[in-house]
């Protein structure tokens, strides 16, 4: 009889947990990223694709990035960055965020993919864009303070090995505390490649970023995108996947970076390093 007792209350706990669910967002979402602020809201990002492409699948193609803010409730969708036309007449999207949250400060920062080029189209000449932007709560509104892309920086940290990268989707990986007393954590990212899934990190909460060298051993080196679930200073831990135009898979590593940190030290003046591990066939291959 207590075990009979025991299971329904088990079963009515999980039927009460399903009802409790809700939908944030339905429909042409996509690619969604999570952030816990310090006074408890959460706010939820997502892409918005009407179409359902990447950015520049197509050429009617316009994809936002959208945001919602949990206060007690789910508060009004909010349009982060929208879709436009450049000069030339080509339409422009944004997809795939990357979040961060500074508690010291309260900004957020958003990395995202950007442009009218298709990943698997890019090249060096006309490469998919990077794009940085940064957002803060006043009450449960989401205001911008600034908005740049950044492709230019972030495509020569890898020497023209790299042709077609973004930042993949979800909450950035923080280290536990401050390198330095009053700074921002320490960031790490996850960069999909042609060369397979790399890293960068830093350590301005990302004005600039810098190679990780040590993950030019790449234990899943045909992967596309690495998912950080867990990173101390010694280890990072992620799930890592292999995206193609069909579908994609996904297994589990654990990296260890210490090695990579003491050859690039802690300072955001590093200079980044060409990656040892890659070859010159690799490099003039993307420069083609």
């Amino acid at each position: 009889m207590k075990r009979m007792m025991m299971t329904a209350l088990a079963w009515a706990t999980v039927s009460l947990a399903a009802l409790a669910q809700t939908t944030v967002f339905g429909g042409n979402y996509r690619i969604p990223s999570i952030l816990r602020l310090a006074d408890g809201k959460v706010v939820a990002f997502s892409d918005y694709r009407p179409e359902g492409g990447d950015v520049g699948q197509r050429a009617t193609l316009q994809n936002d990035i959208v945001a919602k803010v949990f206060d007690k409730r789910w508060g009004e969708e909010m349009t982060l960055l929208k879709a436009g036309k450049h000069d030339n007449g080509r339409l422009f999207s944004f997809g795939d965020a990357a979040t961060a949250y500074d508690a010291q400060t309260g900004r957020i920062l958003l990395m995202c993919a950007y442009g009218d080029v298709c990943y698997w189209n890019s090249t060096l000449r006309d490469p998919i864009g990077v794009y940085r932007a940064y957002f803060h709560l006043d009450g449960n509104t989401i205001v911008k303070d600034s908005a740049q892309e950044v492709t230019r920086e972030i495509y020569p940290l890898f020497h023209g090995a790299v042709m077609k990268t973004f930042f993949t989707s979800g909450r950035i990986c923080q280290s536990s505390r401050p390198l330095r007393p009053m700074c921002p954590q320490r960031l790490y990212a996850s960069l999909a490649s042609n060369l397979g899934a790399m890293v960068v990190f830093s350590d301005d909460f990302g004005q600039t970023w810098i190679f990780l060298v040590a993950c030019r051993c790449n234990p899943h080196p045909r992967a596309t995108r690495r998912n950080w679930w867990s990173c101390p200073m010694a280890m990072c831990c992620s799930t890592v996947g292999r995206a193609t135009q069909t579908g994609a898979t996904s297994t589990s590593s654990t990296t260890p970076i210490r090695q990579g940190l003491k050859e690039h030290g802690s300072s955001p003046s590093c200079q980044p390093i060409r990656p040892r591990w890659v070859s010159t066939e690799h490099a003039a291959m993307a420069r083609r």
